[in-house]
């Protein structure tokens, strides 16, 4: 197992059964770090990031975490889509 770093985006892969740890700002870039088992196959994941007060279509998906970016507030949520 191993911790890797994945730029955030609408879809990522990512091993199956990543253990998504956190989510943050380095050097100006939204990004994703999670746990990883180096042998498993790639599956897809969505992220979603939702502005406080703004409308949140997140059924199916489990909440991440709550990152600042200057005076925005992104709430991050995410799922496993399907097999890569």
């Amino acid at each position: 197992m191993r911790i890797y770093k994945y730029r955030a985006a609408d879809k990522v892969l990512m091993r199956r059964g990543a253990r998504i740890l956190k989510a943050g700002y380095q050097n100006g870039e939204l990004m994703i770090w999670a746990l990883v088992d180096e042998m498993a196959e790639y599956e897809q994941y969505s992220f979603r990031l939702i502005g406080t007060g703004h409308e949140a279509d997140v059924s199916g998906f489990t909440y991440l975490d709550t990152v600042f970016e200057g005076a925005l507030v992104w709430h991050i949520f995410y799922k496993r889509v399907l097999k890569a």
